[in-house]
Order: C-alpha cells, then sequence, then structure tokens
C-alpha cells in the first residue's frame, strides 16, 4: 500500500522524513471559529413560491366587517343593531322538505317471499 503509495505522489509532493525538517513560519496568524451564529431550532423553509401557487385568502371579520382578522379574534367595539340591519339583508332559512320516500311507499303493500334456488 506504502508503494503506490509513494508512486501516486512522487512527482509531486515530496515527503518529509522528520518534523525537524519543517518550516516554521514566524508570522502566524491564528485561524479561530467563524463569527456566524445559527438561530436556535429548525430553520425556516427557504423556498421560491411557484406561479400556479395561490396567495394567501385575507380574511373578513363578520362582527365589524374589516378585512384582516376573524370574529374569535376580533377587538373592535360592536356595532348597533339599525347599522347592522341596513347593511345586512338576512336571508330567509329555508324549511326542511319532507321525505319523499316513507315506509309506505317503499313497501308498497307488497311481500316478499324468498325461494330457494334450485340448480346451482
Amino acid at each position: 500500500m506504502c508503494f503506490r503509495y509513494r508512486m501516486a505522489y512522487e512527482g509531486a509532493i515530496g515527503t518529509l522524513p522528520d518534523k525537524e525538517q519543517w518550516q516554521i513560519i514566524e508570522d502566524v496568524v491564528d485561524i479561530g471559529v467563524p463569527n456566524t451564529s445559527r438561530p436556535r431550532g429548525r430553520p425556516k423553509k427557504r423556498r421560491l413560491t411557484n406561479f400556479l401557487e395561490k396567495d394567501k385568502k385575507v380574511h373578513k371579520c363578520s362582527r365589524c366587517s374589516l378585512w384582516g382578522h376573524h370574529r374569535s379574534t376580533c377587538k373592535n367595539p360592536l356595532q348597533n343593531n339599525d347599522t347592522m340591519t341596513q347593511n345586512e339583508n338576512p336571508l330567509s332559512k329555508r324549511r326542511k322538505l319532507d321525505s319523499r320516500r316513507t315506509a309506505e311507499t317503499i313497501n308498497d303493500g307488497v311481500e316478499f317471499e324468498c325461494l330457494p334456488l334450485d340448480g346451482f
């Protein structure tokens, strides 16, 4: 193994047989740890958004009719009832339709009889 190593680096790098032959440089600059610091925790995802991706939807408060927050986090005072009725038209509730299928229409008064099948 040593023979192949010497063949590979024979012309490019000369080997030093002993530590006494090392050149000692007097103007040595002490290189320390880099000054970069990383924040705590998992790093945030940095990615480019695709042009097909939709923007975030802005919420409208149903209490004060302002954009940017929900009703549960609304800190604005309540509006008067008079202004609420003028601004909003309350929709009438739909009545639930009666079921079209009842027990009478399903059976139609016909009784079914189960007979065993022969030949199978």
